[in-house]
């Protein structure tokens, strides 16, 4: 789903949402809410299923990201060998045990052997490992990317 809203200041806000997901998730904190003893009719709630749930596909749209193909569409051969860093990147997650969400700041370095990435694909990367970034999470190698090799 792409929503517009556009105000009178020239802003034009662009969001995009998979449509089935917001109605299925609206629908549990509907229930939600119910269940805690709110009315989900009433003037402040009427909107606040489909918010938290757009929210939580904000804060978990890295599933959907393939960090190898981010890196890999943008790889210049290059003879550069010093450290690259990105700094002060902004990370957006969820604590996987509480589902609330969290947010810092990642630094990313990495030296180039013979191949250097675009700098705006290491945030991208970033967006990707968030989701996957909850308090307690298992280290693990992640099945998205190429083995490495020593």
């Amino acid at each position: 789903m792409r929503a517009h809203e556009t105000t009178g200041e020239g802003y034009e806000r662009i969001d995009l949402y998979d449509a089935k997901s917001v109605a299925r998730i609206s629908g549990h904190y509907d229930d939600i809410l119910k269940q805690i003893g709110e009315d989900p009719k009433r003037e402040g709630l009427k909107k606040t299923p489909e918010r938290v749930a757009k929210a939580l596909q904000y804060l978990t749209h890295g599933y959907d990201l393939d960090p190898s193909a981010i890196l890999k569409s943008a790889l210049f051969k290059e003879s550069y060998s010093q450290m690259v860093l990105v700094k002060d990147i902004e990370v957006y997650s969820l604590c996987e045990h509480h589902m609330l969400p969290f947010f810092g700041k990642a630094h990313v370095a990495y030296i180039p052997n013979g191949r250097i990435t675009g700098l705006s694909k290491i945030p991208r990367v970033v967006d990707a490992y968030a989701p996957l970034a909850g308090a307690g999470a298992p280290h693990r190698p992640d099945p998205r990317l190429p083995a490495r090799h020593p």
